[in-house]
């Protein structure tokens, strides 16, 4: 069954309705603190790690080059073909 959901656009201040059926919470370490958001009586489900990785399709990759981004606040981004897959992760 899909939920109905708002989000806002923080620049433009529009609202917006996103339909889904499931919701991926990718804020690693803060995930707990985002599920909160939500619903303030949610228990803790997460221990946090050093780093948080997902992967995807080998296309994100094409040509099997990789990339390194450096954020603002220090943090590390890196994007690397591994596997015939990609591998995207935080420091």
């Amino acid at each position: 069954e899909k939920s109905k959901s708002y989000i806002q656009d923080k620049i433009s201040g529009e609202e917006i309705i996103v339909n889904s059926k499931y919701v991926v919470n990718c804020t690693g370490s803060y995930a707990d603190k985002i599920r909160t958001i939500d619903n303030p009586k949610a228990f803790k489900r997460l221990i946090p790690v050093a780093g948080s990785h997902i992967t995807f399709d080998n296309r994100v990759t094409p040509g099997g080059h990789g990339i390194i981004i450096n954020s603002d606040d220090g943090r590390v981004l890196i994007v690397v073909p591994w596997l015939g897959k990609t591998v995207a992760g935080t420091t």
